[in-house]
Order: C-alpha cells, then structure tokens, then sequence
C-alpha cells in the first residue's frame, strides 16, 4: 500500500499533547475523497472505539506505536513520532 498523500506530507498532523487519535482520524478521513463523514450512515464507532483508539495512545505511549484501521473501505494508518499523525493508505494498483 502507498499513502494518498505525497511523501513530502507526512499525513494529518496532531501534534503533541492532549492530541487525541480518534480527532486526527476524523481529519484524516475527512481529506479522503472516499469518505463521506457527513452521511448519516458514517459512524466512527462502527469502525473502532474513540476513547479505546484515544487510550491506546494516551496510556501506551512506548508500547504502541502505529496502528492501521480498515474505516469506511479505507486503510488509515495512525502513529505516534514526537506527536500524532494519520494518512490513509490506498492499495497499490498491480496493474
């Protein structure tokens, strides 16, 4: 798979601090074309829990370092390095 994004953007920036992963999420997909946050069918939750997503961050910081959530037909990629960050990834075409 390869980031949607240019390699010159790292992805959704957090930050550092009271980031939580489940906002730069909501941000990350909003930047996706293939996501529709505003259908009333969209919910977060659906996908992955917002505060389990937020903890794994905030309590694990030296142990979890990245995860990637299928969301909505998308891959999304968060992680931590001096700060929160996510993408989403798109499938390679083999073609």
């Amino acid at each position: 798979m390869k980031p949607s994004n240019s390699d010159d953007s790292p992805g959704v920036a957090g930050g550092q601090g009271n980031v939580k992963a489940c906002k730069i999420a909501l941000k990350a997909l909003a930047d996706h074309d293939g996501t529709d946050l505003s259908s009333p069918e969209f919910r977060l939750y659906d996908y992955v829990d917002p505060d389990a997503l937020d903890n794994l961050f905030t309590h694990r910081p030296d142990t979890i370092h990245s995860v990637v959530l299928e969301i909505d037909g998308a891959m999304l990629k968060i992680w931590e390095n001096e700060g929160l960050y996510a993408r989403v990834l798109e499938k390679e075409n083999d073609e």
